[in-house]
Order: structure tokens, then sequence, then C-alpha cells
């Protein structure tokens, strides 16, 4: 799943930024979105190969990597767009991001050993898609998880509303 939603998120990027309709761009997107949210599968993987005792110091350190990334993310997008405010290069920032998901799907798939061996356990207990998709149905009918992954979608769907209506609030302040 790790390897998917990065590689998904790289192919949204690149789409976006070759998009010639507005259609195109919402695709690209939703896309972006299905893809995009490696970081609770990047938990449960910590979570997986950390011992007990080292656990809270790898969340730690994810946490960080997360938060660093938000930083210094939209600064690097506003560099590659350029200082030219009459031609920006909107372009640039995601073909940029794009090749950067794809040199991070290419270092999991290569240097996390869990993901090497991932496909061994898969045929050693000889359980195939389908019945992964029934152990999904099975946790979701547990009414405990319909109702954080409830309020992970709100926390999530608010979140990103606020940044888009932040950057529509800051024209129409600054353009009046």
């Amino acid at each position: 799943m790790l390897l998917i939603s990065i590689a998904g998120s790289g192919l949204s990027y690149f789409w976006f930024a070759f998009a010639n309709s507005l259609l195109s761009l919402f695709l690209a997107r939703a896309l972006g979105g299905i893809m995009g949210n490696s970081g609770p599968v990047a938990k449960a993987y910590i979570s997986d190969i950390t011992t007990s005792e080292n656990r809270t110091q790898a969340m730690g350190f994810l946490s960080a990597a997360f938060g660093l990334g938000l930083t210094i993310g939209p600064a690097l997008g506003g560099i590659l767009t350029g200082s030219n405010p009459q031609n920006p290069n909107f372009q640039l920032p995601f073909l940029v991001a794009g090749g950067l998901s794809v040199l991070a799907t290419i270092f999991a798939f290569f240097n996390l050993p869990e993901l090497k061996n991932s496909h061994r356990k898969v045929r050693s207990k000889n359980q195939s898609f389908p019945n992964h998709l029934a152990n999904i149905g099975e946790i979701l009918r547990n009414s405990n998880v319909k109702w954080l992954l409830g309020l992970y979608f709100i926390q999530a769907f608010t979140t990103t509303g606020t940044y888009s209506i932040l950057a529509l609030w800051c024209a129409r302040h600054w353009d009046s």
C-alpha cells in the first residue's frame, strides 16, 4: 500500500502538470487525494517494524519529517514557480513533486526490507487479494473503526478546505 500510495501521488503530480482542461485538473487532484494519504500507512509500517521501546521515537521522527515537509514543500513550490508574477511557472513545482515521488518509490522499494519480503509473506500464508479485501470489510464492520474513519475524514476535509478557502480569502482581502 505504501508503494502504491507514493507512486500514485507521483502520477497525480505529473498528470496535474500536463493537464489541459479543468476536468483533467480535477481528476488529477482526485487521484492525488485517493493516493496521497500515505501517512497512516507509514505509521502502521513503523509500528509494525519497531520495538515498543523505539516506537515513540520512530513516530516522533515520522511526525517531524511530516512537519518539515509541510514547512519546506510550499516554500519550495513558491521558489520553483519563479519570481516573475507576470509569468509564473506553475508546471515546474508539480514536475519536481512527481520526480521526488518517483525517487521515494524507488528508494522504498529497494531499501525497506519489509517491503522487499512482503510478497513472500503473502504467498506463504496463501492469502489472495480478495481475501485481503474481506479482511478490510471485517475491520470496517467495527463501529469504533467507523467512528475513527469518520472523524479522520472530517479532520482532513476541514484542514484542506481551510487551505483553499484561506487562499481565496487572502486574494479577496488584499485585492480590494
